[in-house]
């Protein structure tokens, strides 16, 4: 999603990196080594918001801003208020609490599609059946037309989702409960996966092993 908002243009991203983004960060940290991006950081998300309104304002073209969930992301708000009324192109991404957090009222979980529909003209979560690139490309879509503020929202198991789930190996799909101890478990661990992220998840008769790629983000 990163990599798709970089072929919109944005070349600056303003903002804080903390426990609900750090998924968006790493994304972005990796197209600021390729020299494909420049992250500003701040000391206030507020700041983040202003910036990316000034930088449109100037430029013409849309900034992103990042914050984080709950109070951080709403933070950012007085600042997208400048830039819609303005008419200035921004993109606000946001982290967000763990989808089963969402609804009790736990820690910093609070509804930032919601908080942010009056501001934006494009607000949505990135869900992991979202089609992430289509979903980037509305945002900055909607921001550039109309020039206007868009905002999404992750997440954070969304942050860490990895592709594919399942591989093939001799064209054959292989089931992800393999027992890696085995030779068979090994060839395929080694010849495969490669150095895939292993995840061992407890269930009935044993371990659940997953083995995940490279991150959406």
């Amino acid at each position: 999603m990163i990599e798709t908002m970089i072929n919109w243009g944005v070349k600056y991203v303003f903002g804080m990196a903390g426990h609900s983004n750090l998924g968006i960060a790493e994304a972005i940290r990796k197209q600021c080594e390729n020299k494909k991006l420049k992250f500003i950081g701040v000391r206030h998300e507020g700041a983040a918001a202003f910036a990316a309104s000034v930088y449109g304002k100037l430029k013409g073209t849309p900034a992103a801003c990042l914050a984080i969930a709950g109070p951080g992301g709403t933070n950012l708000l007085t600042g997208l208020w400048d830039a819609k009324m303005d008419r200035v192109p921004v993109l606000a991404l946001t982290g967000q609490v763990d989808i089963q957090f969402l609804g009790p009222g736990s820690f910093q979980e609070l509804d930032l599609t919601a908080a942010f529909q009056s501001v934006t003209c494009f607000s949505q979560s990135v869900l992991s059946e979202s089609n992430h690139s289509e979903l980037m490309s509305l945002a900055l879509k909607h921001a550039i037309l109309n020039r206007d503020v868009s905002h999404l929202t992750f997440p954070n198991q969304i942050q860490d989702l990895m592709k594919p789930y399942v591989e093939y190996y001799n064209n054959e799909r292989c089931h992800l409960s393999v027992n890696r101890d085995s030779p068979t478990g090994r060839e395929i661990q080694n010849k495969l996966f490669g150095s895939a992220k292993i995840i061992s998840l407890p269930r009935i008769g044993g371990l659940h092993h997953i083995y995940k790629w490279d991150k959406a983000a």
